[in-house]
């Protein structure tokens, strides 16, 4: 299992997140980290 962490919930984050997931499916844990309380960064 790989896991991958990735800085920031804007839209790039969400989709380097999704192309992970495709990639490895279930064999990935995927991590959001974000300093504000809500996602999509400051759109």
């Amino acid at each position: 299992m790989r896991h991958f962490a990735i800085v920031g919930s804007g839209p790039a984050g969400f989709y380097t997140a999704e192309a992970l997931a495709k990639a490895y499916g279930d064999q990935a844990r995927i991590d959001i980290i974000d300093k504000l309380p809500v996602p999509y960064g400051l759109i």
